[in-house]
């Protein structure tokens, strides 16, 4: 019996090549999607700041923490199911 042949050098070499250049192409996609997402989500917290500092100043502290108070009793009671 004959073998086969598994294909030219030519086909070998292609395969190759374009194994690497998808890869290429997959590695570059996630790397943008991170870097993107890191940059947007430096943005968006940089303006939150910004834009919460003047109520900073003004804000009652002792009126907050009550509020934290209760909506941290809250959600214990909504997570354990009790009323």
């Amino acid at each position: 019996m004959r073998k086969k042949k598994r294909g030219t050098l030519k086909a070998s070499v292609l395969k190759v090549m374009l194994g690497f250049i998808l890869l290429f192409i997959v590695l570059f996609g996630v790397f943008q999607y991170v870097g993107s997402k890191n940059t947007i989500l430096n943005t968006i917290q940089s303006i939150m700041i910004d834009d919460a500092t003047p109520y900073r100043e003004s804000m009652d502290t002792a009126t907050y923490e009550d509020f934290a108070a209760i909506q941290a009793r809250m959600r214990s009671t909504r997570n354990t199911g009790k009323s």
